[in-house]
């Protein structure tokens, strides 16, 4: 199981929080990482995570690399 954390991207990796357990999804937007503890979702609004070491899944590079 990928057990990667937001403080272990780096800026401008994509990513989602769509878990393998389906009962914690509750965000499912694709998302770039933009800053220490920023991300943009698809659609261009910002959010601040609530802690660095929550989990994120889906990891890539941006296209935009």
């Amino acid at each position: 199981m990928d057990t990667t954390r937001f403080k272990d991207l780096q800026i401008g990796q994509t990513f989602d929080f769509v878990s393998p357990y389906r009962n914690m999804n509750s965000f499912t937007k694709k998302c770039t990482k933009i800053g220490s503890r920023k991300y943009r979702d698809e659609d261009g609004v910002e959010h601040t995570v609530g802690s660095i070491d929550c989990f994120v899944y889906n990891v890539s590079l941006s296209e935009q690399s």
